[in-house]
């Protein structure tokens, strides 16, 4: 039988657990799951990450996470519950989607990031405080953990694209419709059950009929 060698094996090889496919990807935590969360869960799944945790608390957010491929599911309000990720994820994780959340959010992110990772921050914050990162979280300050802050994109080429992904059925913005609402004198019940933080609520539509 003819041998074969890879050269440097310690530094090019790396051990796959049991029961995972060669076809693996990245792992992804997205911290908040309301509408912006859940569509970081999808585009996490389209750019082929595999371990995908969405961390919420409210229960048809996690609904529509599994449906747009979140592999684990994770209550917020859980004691432990960044213990757990990195715990299930065998490791901190490579990327951080914080899509909700307080000021101490950021920390969060960057307790289960690994080094080398990056932290994208999709939430606003507009208390006036400063964002106080914790430097052990962060490598104290040489940890190689990258964050970034970006808001969302517009004009005709972005949705041109998402209207591609519409047709073809790849992202599916209508699951996340939960309440309905006819004639816009609706439009103040419709802002009542954002300003009541309704727990059943994740997007009204608002009919102009």
């Amino acid at each position: 039988m003819e041998e074969s060698y890879i050269r440097d094996a310690d530094m090019n090889l790396a051990r796959i657990p049991e029961g995972v496919s060669l076809e693996f990807g990245a792992s992804v935590a997205v911290l908040g799951i309301g509408p912006v969360g859940l569509m970081g869960v999808r585009a996490a799944v389209l750019h082929g990450a595999g371990n995908v945790f969405a961390v919420g608390s409210r229960r048809p957010c996690f609904a529509v996470a599994q449906e747009f491929g979140a592999t684990h599911r994770m209550d917020s309000h859980a004691a432990g519950y960044l213990d757990q990720i990195v715990r299930e994820n065998g490791g901190p994780v490579d990327g951080v989607l914080l899509c909700g959340g307080g000021e101490d959010a950021l920390n969060s992110g960057l307790s289960i990031l690994k080094k080398g990772g990056t932290l994208v921050n999709l939430s606003a914050y507009f208390g006036g405080a400063p964002l106080e990162i914790a430097p052990a979280l962060w490598g104290s300050g040489y940890g190689d953990k990258t964050i970034k802050g970006v808001g969302c994109r517009g004009g005709r080429l972005w949705m041109t694209r998402m209207a591609q992904l519409i047709a073809c059925g790849r992202v599916a913005p209508e699951k996340w419709i939960t309440h309905r609402f006819h004639g816009l004198d609706s439009v103040p019940a419709a802002m009542d059950l954002f300003l009541q933080r309704d727990r059943t609520l994740i997007k009204p539509v608002i009919y102009n009929d």
